[in-house]
């Protein structure tokens, strides 16, 4: 009997990685350049989003959204 097994799409990795980099080389940046140049940006990134979850408490957003008193 013939089988027909669904195709499996290929994974293509992180795309705007990929994007960075050759905007990268595309400068004359040389490969040490770019992955340092990725290393701070991801660094930079985690510092900014745990400063952003200190900031911001845990809040229940529908305590604070009036829904009875809603005009349609």
């Amino acid at each position: 009997k013939h089988e027909t097994k669904k195709k499996k799409n290929k994974c293509r990795g992180n795309r705007k990685l990929q994007r960075y980099k050759a905007k990268l080389r595309k400068r004359g940046f040389n490969n040490e350049a770019i992955t340092s140049l990725i290393n701070n940006d991801n660094q930079v990134n985690q510092d900014q989003n745990v400063v952003h979850e200190s900031t911001i408490p845990n809040i229940n957003i529908e305590l604070l959204v009036p829904i009875d008193n809603q005009v349609v």
